[in-house]
This record gives structure tokens, C-alpha cells and sequence, in this order.
């Protein structure tokens, strides 16, 4: 993209999200736009702004020396319009439920803990092969692992009590159900189909056609509930049909969590936005909350500096 930008006379970029993680990943885009402002090589630009931190100096974060002049280059290419500037959006709150997992869950959950920490220790990295073994932490707060064959091993609901807690207390409105694992949904489906519910799925286990027949039931009311994956219709819908949105799981990724929360919480939505995140205490979702606050606030930290600029 950036070999054909440089042929192109004039470009433009839009996104809600363009940094999710680290400032970083605004060396493609302002390269892409004006080809002089920066180093043509990434590796210069990053040698000359960033330092190396984290295990193994396998992060980088940006050189706090460095910070301001960075800002002030990205300004000169860049503008900030957020939904609150243009649109007359009602209200948003967010709501943490504290899950308390059972004795035989936590101890678990524990002893998977301890395995991790094991493993891991004395790493000079973190692998992706050992992300995939944090990803069974993840499954743990959710009352279940996978094992090496694939089968589950089913720990308890504490979580799935929690979001049956939470249905009825929101009551007879349509709800939107985030989920990262496939057997978080398969269960509630199942409780779902037990309880009368109307539902819809839009996830890795169902073909486009399917997740696009998905989107019209629940957008024309046919279906009280949606149980979706943020990587599969987290981002390009509108879904303002709907008020309440309900994060069984997360992820790491702030892009995916900002860009899910967004389908109904843009134009044409008339009522105020209520977010449930289910977070079971004292375990890795407390960590994945904090991670995705500090992805948020950097984000946010680069918008208010380009709009003050802007100001200036």
C-alpha cells in the first residue's frame, strides 16, 4: 500500500481506531500520506522514536524525549472529528458485574495459573505459543478448558448464572452478546433455546450468507437476542436497533473491543447505551480490563493532542 501511495497524488485515510495498541502503527499511515515527514524505513522511524522495553526487548515503547516531536509531525497530516463533534448521540454507561467463580472453578483456575506461571517463567519472551497458553486462563473465567485433544472440561456457570442474572434485570429489550470462545455461545444457545428465547448467532461456526441473515432477523426484531465474535461482526454493521450490548469474554484487542462497542453507539441510535462486562474476580479478565483502559487512554491521549494542535 505504501509502494502504490507514493503513486497517487492525493490520499486519504479515515479510521476510528488507526493505533489501537501502540503509536507504532502510525508509522504506515503518515508514510502513506506524505512520504517525507518521516524515514522510509520503519526501522529507522521506530530506532529514532521508540526505545526497547519487555522481555527480551520485544516491546517498544515511544521515547518520552521523542514524544512531542512525533505529535507534532502526525498533527500536520492528521485531523480529529469525533461522533460527539457531529452527532447528538444520547448517553453511555458502562457497567462492570464482578463474577465470583465457585471453589471448584477457582481452584482450576488456580492450578492452571500455576502451570502457566511455570512455564513461563525465565522466558526472555513472550511467544505466541505462550499467548495461546494465557488464551486457557481465558477459558478458565468462563467455567471450562479445552484440552490437547480438543474436548471440554467443563469446571462450572458462574458466569453464565451471572448473564441470566443480567437478562432478566434488562428485561424485555434486544441484547447483543459478545463471546471469543465457541463454547461460551454453544452454552448460552442452549440456555437461550431453554428458556424460550428468540436468538440469532454470527460467529466462526456459521457461513456469511448465515451471519448476514443473522443481521436482518435481529435488525428488524425478529430475534431478541444476538450472540456474536467481535473478529466476525465487529466491525462495518449498524445495529442501533439495539441499546444493550453484554461482553461475556474479551480479548486484548482494544481495536476489536472499540469497534464492537460502536455498532450501536453511532448515527441513528436514539437511546441511551448501556455495556455489561462480565468480569470474574481475581483472575485474568481483571488484567484484560486494565490492558484495554491503557490502550484506550494512549489512543485517546494522541486524538486530544491533534485536536489542540488543530485549536492552535
Amino acid at each position: 500500500l505504501i509502494k502504490y501511495a507514493d503513486t497517487v497524488p492525493y490520499v486519504y485515510l479515515f479510521s476510528g481506531t488507526p493505533a489501537p495498541n501502540s503509536e507504532l502503527e502510525y508509522y504506515s499511515q503518515i508514510r502513506m500520506l506524505d512520504q517525507r515527514l518521516l524515514s522510509k524505513s520503519f526501522y529507522s522511524f521506530r530506532n529514532g522514536y521508540f526505545l526497547q522495553s519487555g522481555y527480551g526487548g520485544f516491546k517498544w515503547d515511544i521515547n518520552p524525549e521523542k514524544r512531542e516531536e512525533f505529535l507534532e509531525k502526525l498533527a500536520t497530516v492528521s485531523s480529529v472529528i469525533k461522533k460527539e463533534d457531529v452527532l447528538d448521540l444520547p448517553g453511555k454507561t458502562t457497567n462492570i458485574r464482578s463474577v465470583f467463580l465457585t471453589p471448584k472453578e477457582m481452584n482450576a483456575y488456580k492450578e492452571m495459573e500455576a502451570h502457566m506461571i511455570f512455564e513461563l517463567d525465565g522466558q526472555e519472551s513472550l511467544s505466541a505459543n505462550s499467548a495461546v497458553k494465557c488464551m486457557k486462563l481465558r477459558e478458565g473465567t468462563s467455567g471450562f478448558f479445552i484440552d490437547e485433544n480438543g474436548e471440554i472440561i467443563k469446571t462450572g456457570e458462574s458466569k453464565l448464572k451471572e448473564l441470566d442474572s443480567l437478562l432478566e434485570e434488562i428485561g424485555d429489550h434486544q441484547v447483543i452478546i459478545w463471546g471469543n470462545f465457541h463454547f461460551e455461545a454453544d452454552q448460552i444457545q442452549t440456555r437461550l433455546l431453554k428458556a424460550g428465547k428468540t436468538f440469532v448467532r454470527a460467529d466462526g461456526t456459521v457461513n456469511q450468507d448465515r451471519k448476514n441473515q443473522a443481521i436482518k432477523d435481529f435488525k428488524s426484531g425478529k430475534a431478541q437476542y444476538f450472540l456474536g465474535h467481535p473478529a466476525s461482526v465487529g466491525h462495518g454493521i449498524t445495529l442501533t436497533n439495539a441499546n444493550f450490548m453484554v461482553y461475556f469474554s474479551m480479548s486484548y484487542s482494544y481495536e476489536l473491543q472499540a469497534q464492537s462497542a460502536d455498532r450501536i453507539y453511532r448515527k441513528g441510535q436514539g437511546n441511551k447505551c448501556s455495556y455489561y462486562y462480565l468480569v470474574a474476580s481475581g483472575t485474568i479478565d481483571e488484567a484484560i480490563m486494565k490492558a484495554l483502559d491503557g490502550k484506550k487512554k494512549v489512543t485517546q491521549s494522541v486524538f486530544e493532542y491533534i485536536k489542540a494542535k488543530k485549536k492552535g
